[in-house]
């Protein structure tokens, strides 16, 4: 979740979500149009459309905004009704227990850095998923921490603990899908620089694999992605450069050969000024990664 404070134009909104669109082929599924109409009538300060590849099948319904300004306990309650009304469909049952629990009476919204809203789209309506991300101070807010860690079953390690330390900001995610299963996300970000840190690098080489760290001098930062569903761990790369995908990138991991597909779209228009790579943990065991996340993104300027 990269930070920024500028805010996006709608025209430049639309149509970076359009060329995703056109580019991978998709026509109408719910709520992709109710997010549309949420990204356009509040300010943004990102923009991001990604494809989801899982042996070789390409998965590419998937958007995530940054809401702009600081006003994030109205900006929450925004992203409430929002939620609410895609919940107001026959068929669809989001569980927004978790939710309400976590930002509870008294909830310190002065803690947070960053609030992004996603979707990820299925033709199975069961399938699809909203997400809410918010950014965190998490030495402001050691309560929320916890609660996060006991979410993802990480409270007693001590070692992420020690990254927490070290991190610049945590991430956490409610992922909710559509017929009322939801999940917990906790991302650990890290500057490349805190490898130099002995202890941090010990402990990340017994956390993931260690090829998963050779890309990392490419990052402007890197996370350790934690879910309450899967054991298994994801790494995501916010690359310094787009271009360093197909040179640095590419040779640090190999990806199977629709990355390359995938990238050339957003690369021959120019239409993207950021891009981010995620990895699941155990795709470092294979000679050949199959299954990945490209996520591409433009930002508000001054």
């Amino acid at each position: 979740m990269p930070l920024t404070d500028f805010s996006i134009s709608n025209k430049q909104v639309l149509k970076f979500i359009s060329y995703h669109k056109t580019s991978f082929d998709i026509g109408y599924i719910y709520p992709l149009d109710l997010f549309e109409r949420f990204a356009t009538i509040n300010k943004l300060t990102m923009v991001e459309c990604s494809c989801k590849v899982k042996q070789n099948i390409v998965y590419p319904m998937r958007f995530d905004i940054s809401l702009f300004g600081s006003n994030y306990a109205q900006k929450f309650n925004h992203v409430m009704l929002f939620f609410q009304e895609i919940n107001s469909r026959v068929g669809v049952n989001l569980n927004l227990e978790w939710l309400t629990t976590f930002f509870d009476r008294g909830f310190k919204f002065s803690a947070i850095l960053g609030f992004n809203v996603a979707i990820d789209l299925r033709t199975e309506l069961k399938d699809s998923r909203i997400k809410l991300l918010i950014g965190l101070n998490n030495q402001e807010y050691p309560e929320k921490v916890e609660t996060a860690l006991k979410s993802c079953g990480l409270e007693s390690q001590q070692g992420i603990r020690t990254l927490l330390i070290h991190s610049s900001y945590l991430v956490i995610g409610f992922d909710l899908y559509l017929d009322g299963r939801y999940d917990s996300q906790l991302d650990i970000t890290l500057k490349p620089d805190v490898l130099q840190n002995t202890e941090v690098h010990q402990y990340l080489l017994n956390l993931i694999s260690a090829s998963a760290l050779r890309p990392v001098p490419l990052c402007n930062e890197f996370a350790v992605s934690f879910s309450q569903m899967s054991k298994d761990k994801a790494i995501y790369y916010d690359l310094k450069n787009l271009d360093d995908f197909s040179t640095g990138f590419s040779n640090c991991l190999r990806l199977s050969e629709v990355s390359k597909t995938i990238h050339s779209i957003y690369r021959s228009h120019s239409i993207a000024t950021a891009m981010g790579v995620v990895v699941s943990d155990n795709e470092f065991r294979g000679d050949i990664i199959q299954n990945f996340n490209l996520k591409y993104r433009i930002y508000g300027r001054t």
